[in-house]
């Protein structure tokens, strides 16, 4: 594996202010099938990867700290007397890592090569969660939140640099489902992760195994990277012409100018600030619904740890089917123009926020009817599933030259969010079997879900923008990594 430098091969090249509206909408030709599905599998396969890694702890830590129904009388592995206090500050420490890292990544990557990024942030991943079993045993509880802030650190870059490769290459035509596909390796990892959990924490081993499984599964996806990721068509050893041709033509990447990140521009536009709105809102509901929901499973309806991660999934399998119908019909809807970009943005993330919070409510009004409450999850998660081509995308419409650095911002303060989610349940659950307690963790969560919802109704918008243009024509040299 050599690292050298591609300033010969594969100049920083700029976006041009070509929309998916002036694209010819009977254009029969959609290129041919090739490399860029393998980098959307790929990615695909990222984010399944690491939602396993990142939100294994969610399962573990019901078997790991145990409380009512979720011990496990036959596991041998050692448990620990933490309080809902502790328990919170463990589960939002990754958050922490996830937070710092989201802008210098976003930056970084357009220096050096986002396969090379990729490639030392995961296996960095996988190695710390290999030997979490052996941290948390010998460091208690402080020591698993070092090792989960580090965590944060590696996955930090993940989204930023899937939104870098994305800008390189996706048509503009197939950007909804390239995102929604993509990222939603995220949600079908979690559909993977929570039952795949629950079995591991009930055999024998206990809790331990579930990190070394899904730490020697990050590895597994480094091995597979290294041979078939590539950081732009330019570089890729195998792909055809007429591919490169279709995605290069699409993008316009006909200029090798490097342009000045326009910070003062970035940070007072209204529609950037929208987009991060939006992404606050819909950070703080998954981290309720994704770090919470087994203890609210195990708690509340009284579900032992195997069953736990069983229905836990569930939501999760749901929302990962809806998820490609609504990123198709989203692509459907810009390409025949039943809408402008910018309504479809707004009423996708509308159905997203406000949506799935006020049905996440109705959690509270169930009482412990495990089916009533069952199906709740179902529909509220499978709701969040219109962020993707709600929110998600809209970097790709307002600044695809800073796309990496857009998503970088709004998943950075998105964290802030996913860090005091957690914390919040701490401070609200008294007693975690209480229904009236859950319920007001629940319409905390509406409350800002409305109001990040509200302020991209007013704001946002799918135009491009004018500071997306190039200023200038340094060139740069981009590190890259070949096999």
């Amino acid at each position: 594996m050599a690292v050298k430098s591609k300033l010969e091969m594969e100049p920083t090249v700029v976006v041009s202010s070509l929309s998916s509206s002036t694209l010819p909408l009977n254009k029969q030709e959609q290129g041919p099938v090739g490399c860029r599905q393998v980098q959307a599998i790929m990615l695909f396969l990222l984010f399944l990867v690491a939602y396993g890694l990142r939100y294994n702890l969610s399962v573990a830590i019901v078997a790991m700290a145990p409380s009512g129904n979720s011990g496990n009388s036959s596991s041998s592995a050692q448990t620990f007397d933490w309080d809902v206090q502790k328990k919170g500050a463990v589960l939002s420490a990754f958050f922490w890592g996830y937070f710092l890292v989201q802008v210098p990544a976003g930056l970084l990557g357009q220096y050096v090569s986002p396969k090379l990024l990729l490639t030392l942030t995961t296996t960095a991943c996988s190695l710390l969660t290999l030997i979490t079993p052996f941290g948390v045993q010998y460091g208690g509880w402080e020591v698993l939140f070092i090792i989960r802030v580090l965590e944060g650190l590696c996955q930090g870059f993940y989204v930023p640099l899937t939104y870098i490769l994305a800008s390189k290459w996706c048509p503009l035509t197939e950007q909804n489902r390239f995102i929604g596909f993509t990222l939603n390796g995220g949600t079908f990892g979690v559909t993977l992760a929570m039952p795949l959990s629950g079995f591991l924490a009930s055999s024998t081993q206990g809790w331990p195994l579930i990190f070394y499984t899904t730490g020697v599964v990050g590895l597994l996806w480094v091995v597979l990277w290294v041979f078939q990721g590539a950081d732009s068509p330019a570089t890729h050893k195998r792909i055809s012409q007429a591919e490169k041709d279709y995605i290069q033509t699409s993008l316009q990447h006909n200029s090798t100018k490097t342009i000045r990140t326009p910070w003062l521009e970035i940070f007072t536009s209204k529609p950037v600030w929208a987009f991060i709105a939006a992404h606050i809102g819909c950070g703080w509901l998954f981290a309720i619904i994704f770090t919470q929901m087994p203890s609210y499973i195990s708690s509340v309806l009284g579900f032992d740890i195997k069953t736990n991660g069983l229905l836990s999934a569930l939501p999760y399998l749901t929302m990962w089917c809806l998820s490609f119908p609504v990123c198709w019909l989203a692509d459907i809807m810009s390409k025949h123009r039943v809408w402008t970009t910018t309504t479809q943005r707004k009423v996708w993330a509308t159905i997203s926020q406000t949506g799935a919070a006020l049905v996440l409510v109705c959690l509270g009004f169930v009482e412990r009817d495990a089916v009533a409450a069952m199906i709740v999850l179902v529909i509220t998660v499978s709701l969040s599933s219109c962020a993707f081509s709600g929110v998600y995308v809209n970097p790709l419409d307002l600044a695809p030259n800073f796309a990496g650095v857009l998503i970088g911002i709004g998943n950075g303060l998105e964290n802030i969010s996913s860090i005091l989610a957690p914390l919040s349940v701490g401070w609200i659950l008294t007693d975690q079997k209480s229904v009236f307690q859950w319920t007001m963790v629940f319409l905390l969560a509406l409350v800002v879900a409305g109001v990040n919802n509200l302020i991209f109704l007013i704001w946002s918008s799918a135009k491009l923008q004018p500071w997306n243009e190039p200023t200038n024509n340094v060139k740069r040299a981009p590190i890259s990594i070949n096999t």
